[in-house]
């Protein structure tokens, strides 16, 4: 019996053949990001083109190493085959079957002569035409209401660590000029740049963003923070730094990134210190942004990274408004002794966005390795705020979890109103009014724009 077994091996498939492994790879991985992308867009999150690709090209990375097929060798008495078969089969389906829109039905047109024979119900009558949708994304210049603002990107892309006092002076600008739009310009063009402008504002995004993605982002958080309330003319800076994805998994990703922010602090520190005396500034840090801006500030208050030091004195630096949002920082680098120790000498009031149920901030330790015990400061917040002493009354915290959930990223947070609301009184200055005039007025705004919904939806039954 064992030998007729032995010579006679049922319910024992054939391995699948190494020609196939790759066909079936990459048919996973089409249909992964197939799904994952019309339920992203069902949601009504991904409102970006550039968002909208770094989530495609993360999950296909993430599929791909999850995917049943990414094995080089496959167990010959794995009995598996079937079922890996058929879940391939389901997943290619349902991508070709949301790629592919089966054809419209004719319509009959006006002068069409009917069949002679025809068996079935007359054709319909032809729908009005219907104006076509525009696919190009709104600019993201300044808007109609306020052409008084100005909007500028700033690029350290490029830039290396040597001989960085040569090299600050080849910092790229570009300036949105309606209706050209973006512009390439010139440090002077900056610097001579006129206007009523009542502050300038700065926005870092993080990580995995290419020069155009972060252009496309820091316009559409601009249109987010000006909507919402009225405030004086704007400078908005784009800051670009070098952190599109590199041909690598999501750690070690981001382990180079980690490893990039302290040149790009250093560039937009020194390039603070070129604009001095600043006025009313504030600046705007997500994820690793968050983790440039903490930086930043680090040397802005004399202290030092590295190699990395300005040679200005820091009594000599004006104070700035910060905001962070899930800061992919160690959640004890802002306290005295530590790594940003000096970095709130220089800033006037510091809002922290945490989220502490954030996917990818909970895994932050990571980026030191796999046993490490290092939290994100997005994701606990800051720990021991008590050893600020006089400092901590320039911190507040705020938990967004109920509003933006696991999610980590920036449209998440600049789609919810309430989480604007809180960075505005941090960003803007409106005539000299306070912080609880100013948040006085976008409650009455907020209420204005329910008010006329409520009306309209009246109207309309």
């Amino acid at each position: 019996m064992e030998a007729r077994h032995a010579r006679h091996p049922a319910s024992r498939l054939p391995p699948i053949r190494p020609f196939f492994r790759p066909l079936f790879r990459r048919f996973y991985a089409v249909g992964a990001i197939a799904i994952t992308a019309r339920n992203s867009l069902l949601a009504g999150r991904l409102d970006c083109p550039a968002e909208m690709g770094r989530q495609t090209v993360y999950m296909r990375r993430l599929y791909m190493r999850r995917s049943p097929f990414a094995a080089d060798k496959v167990n010959p008495g794995s009995r598996h085959l079937g079922g890996r078969a058929i879940w391939t089969a389901l997943i290619v389906l349902t991508s070709c079957r949301l790629a592919v829109a089966a054809p419209p039905a004719r319509m009959a047109k006006e002068g069409d002569v009917p069949p002679r024979y025809s068996d079935g119900p007359p054709a319909p009558p032809p729908l009005p035409s219907l104006p076509t949708p525009s696919l190009t994304p709104e600019p993201p210049g300044p808007l109609a209401s306020r052409p008084s603002d100005q909007l500028w990107m700033v690029s350290c892309r490029g830039l290396r660590s040597t001989d960085r006092e040569q090299n600050f002076g080849r910092l790229a600008y570009w300036r949105y000029v309606t209706p050209s739009g973006w512009v390439a310009s010139t440090r002077d063009d900056f610097l001579r740049a006129g206007g009523p402008v009542s502050g300038t504002s700065v926005f870092v995004p993080g990580n995995g963003y290419t020069a155009n993605q972060a252009r496309d982002l820091g316009g559409v958080a601009y249109r987010r923070l000006v909507s919402a309330a009225p405030v004086d003319p704007l400078r908005f800076v784009i800051w670009s730094w070098p952190s599109d994805h590199i041909n690598a998994g999501p750690v070690q990703d981001a382990r180079v990134k980690a490893a990039r922010t302290t040149l790009a602090a250093w560039y937009l520190a020194r390039w603070l210190d070129d604009l001095e005396p600043l006025g009313n500034v504030s600046i705007i840090g997500c994820s690793f942004g968050a983790r440039v801006v903490g930086e930043m500030l680090q040397l802005r208050g004399g202290g030092r990274l590295g190699l990395y030091q300005l040679a200005e004195p820091a009594t000599s630096r004006s104070m700035v408004n910060v905001v962070l949002v899930s800061a992919a920082i160690d959640n004890d680098w802002l306290l005295p002794g530590h790594r940003l120790g000096r970095a709130l000498t220089h800033v006037e009031r510091l809002l922290l966005i945490n989220n502490t149920n954030d996917s990818i901030l909970r895994r932050y330790g990571w980026l030191y390795g796999r046993r490490n015990a290092a939290a994100a400061l997005g994701y606990t917040g800051l720990v021991g705020a008590g050893r600020l002493g006089n400092e901590a009354s320039k911190v507040r915290q705020i938990d967004a979890t109920s509003m933006v959930g696991r999610r980590h990223g920036f449209l998440y947070y600049f789609s919810v109103p309430r989480i604007v609301g809180w960075m505005q009184p941090y960003v803007f200055t409106t005539s000299g009014a306070t912080s609880s005039e100013l948040a006085a007025r976008q409650v009455k705004h907020r209420r204005g724009d329910s008010s006329a919904r409520s009306s309209a939806r009246a109207a309309n039954r």
